[in-house]
């Protein structure tokens, strides 16, 4: 469930490997209208591509370097992929839909979602207004957070990530949160803090 953001309208794919996985080279992503902006990407177990962006989602099979339309429109802000549950798309309503099945699971997003993680069991959804958990088998919010918690200082979430040794990271206009079990720690407060990567190191 690794969800990389892009910025520039074609991209390169050299010998990469996502968890343990190794994708085909590609020169070039082919079927993707120029100049939209891209929102989000995930990947499944057999490598193929799914990009969210601001025309439709693509998915993008792993043995081709052509984009296939989704044909869901324009709203869709992100994209994650679970084992258990596929495709799994954020729309800025706070719809949550579960492409294999068409469950949507509906987030009150106040003035807009922003972002998702997912877990074997739970969707973190970012809004303008806090963080949700959702619960996939109950579909229904299970926690809500916001500044008036104590540790967010600022309810713009701009990204939600899991890295690899468990902690969940929380990007906000005022800083970044990381979650230990259930210790939330604050970071650059006074910082817009739009993205976060990992890398073997920490």
């Amino acid at each position: 469930m690794i969800k990389t953001f892009f910025s520039i309208i074609s991209f390169l794919l050299v010998g990469v490997t996502l968890h343990g996985q190794s994708l085909k080279a590609v020169q070039q992503i082919e079927g993707i209208p120029p100049k939209v902006a891209y929102r989000a990407i995930a990947h499944d177990g057999t490598g193929n591509l799914y990009v969210a962006t601001s025309v439709d989602v693509f998915m993008i099979p792993s043995n081709s370097n052509q984009a296939q339309p989704m044909s869901v429109g324009d709203q869709i802000v992100d994209v994650d992929w679970s084992n258990d549950y596929g495709l799994i798309m954020l729309s800025k309503d706070g719809s949550i839909t579960f492409t294999s099945t068409g469950k949507i699971i509906k987030v009150d997003a106040g003035t807009g979602a922003t972002c998702m993680d997912v877990s074997k069991s739970m969707i973190w959804v970012g809004t303008n207004n806090g963080v949700s958990t959702v619960s996939i088998p109950q579909e229904k919010i299970v926690d809500q957070y916001t500044t008036d918690d104590g540790v967010l200082k600022s309810n713009e979430i701009t990204f939600i990530q899991s890295d690899p040794y468990g902690n969940r990271w929380i990007g906000s206009k005022a800083g970044v949160v990381r979650i230990d079990g259930k210790k939330w720690k604050l970071y650059e407060e006074k910082q817009a803090v739009t993205a976060i990567t990992s890398i073997s190191e920490g």
